[in-house]
Parts: structure tokens; sequence; C-alpha cells
């Protein structure tokens, strides 16, 4: 295979991981919004497991397809034992496999939720909320970032959280929507654009301090020459 082709598979396999954490993300923010609506919440907890399971098979799929990037060998390549074993004890391989674990518990979790038909309880939010963050975190821990110092890994991650929350929602509003009518949905709708607004209004006043220091180490270094 063609060194293009193995970029092409990365591409699908982000995209389609990128859906997983928002299903995950924006599913679990809905279903504590539309807590009270109890025929919303069977919905929810199904698109939640399928975020989970997506993300689940796109984290193990994205580590071999890395591994037969490397190789360059075919499709065989995915399964050389050689790369696995060098990846798997160093950071990338660490960040897929928190990320695939992560994924893993909260699927887990979720199959146990739908079996017994009940909505997500405040203390299984926050399970699955810590759940989340290693794998937000793990996207400053692959590719390009990496050598960026944790105020950045942060921002990183924040970014991820924001725009998987937004995207996340779309579906379950879009289906509220259908099911809610009058001032309940005007109500949901503007806790929602008031809780997304405030976080992006911070994470843009986050990365606006960063910019300006990064400006001012810039001209102490010019000053320094």
């Amino acid at each position: 295979m063609v060194a293009e082709t193995w970029d092409y598979l990365s591409w699908l396999v982000k995209g389609m991981l990128y859906l997983g954490v928002a299903f995950v993300t924006g599913g679990l923010f809905c279903s504590y919004l539309l807590k009270r609506y109890s025929n919303l919440q069977q919905m929810l907890l199904k698109y939640i497991t399928l975020g989970a399971g997506l993300g689940l098979v796109t984290s193990v799929l994205g580590f071999f397809v890395l591994i037969g990037s490397f190789s360059n060998s075919g499709l065989s390549g995915m399964w050389d034992s050689n790369y696995i074993s060098l990846l798997i004890n160093i950071p990338i391989g660490h960040a897929y496999m928190i990320r695939s674990i992560s994924f893993a518990l909260i699927l887990l979790l979720m199959i146990i939720k739908l079996s017994k038909a009940r909505p997500i309880s405040n203390v299984e939010a926050i399970v699955i909320g810590l759940l989340i963050l290693p794998i937000l975190f793990s996207f400053s821990q692959l590719g390009h970032v990496t050598h960026l110092d944790w105020f950045g890994h942060l921002l990183l991650s924040l970014h991820v959280f924001a725009m998987s929350l937004w995207m996340g929602s779309l579906y379950p509003l879009w289906k509220t929507s259908t099911l809610i009518h009058g001032l309940p949905l005007k109500e949901r709708m503007h806790v929602f654009d008031k809780s997304f607004s405030f976080f992006s209004i911070h994470n843009q006043m986050r990365f606006r301090r960063r910019a300006k220091d990064t400006k001012i180490a810039k001209i102490k270094v010019k000053q320094i020459r």
C-alpha cells in the first residue's frame, strides 16, 4: 500500500473518532439538560452507547493503522509485532491505550444502563465525565502538538471538548424539537445557548491570553539577541 492510502485511512478513522467523542460528550450533556423528559432518556442512552462503541473501535483501529503506516508492508503490516511492542511502550501507545480503555468502560456502563432501561444518575454522569477527561487529553499527546507545554495541552483539550459538546448536542436537540414544543422547548434551548456561550467566551479568553504570552516571549527573545 502506498503512503497516501495510509493517510486516507488515518483521516477516515480520525473523523469517525471525533464523531464518537462528540456523541458521548454531547449526549451526556443533553441527558443532564433534558433530565426531566423521560421519553428522551432512552434515545440518549443509545446515542451515548453508539458514540462509545464508535470511539472504542476507532481508537483500536487507529493504533493499528499507525502500525501499518510505519511498517509500510500492506495490510499485514498492521500486525507487525516489532512496531506494536515499540509503540505500546512509548507515550503514543499509552495515549491510544488510555483512550481505548476509557471508551471501553463507558461502553460497558452504557450497555448495563440500556439493559436496565434507566436514565443516567448523577453519580454515573460524574463517572462518565471523568472517563471523558483522559479521552480529551489524549488528543494533546498525539501528532504535531506533543511539543506544546501543559498550558497548550490544556487549551487543545478544551477546544476538543467545546467542539464535541456543540457537535454532539445537535442531533439530541433536533430530536427534542420534534417532541417538545412551546415554552419548555424555548427554555431548554436557552439553557444550552447560555451554557455553550459561556464556555466559548471563556475558551476564547484563554486563547487570547496564550497568544499574548507567546508574543511577550518573542519580544523578550528579540531583546536578548
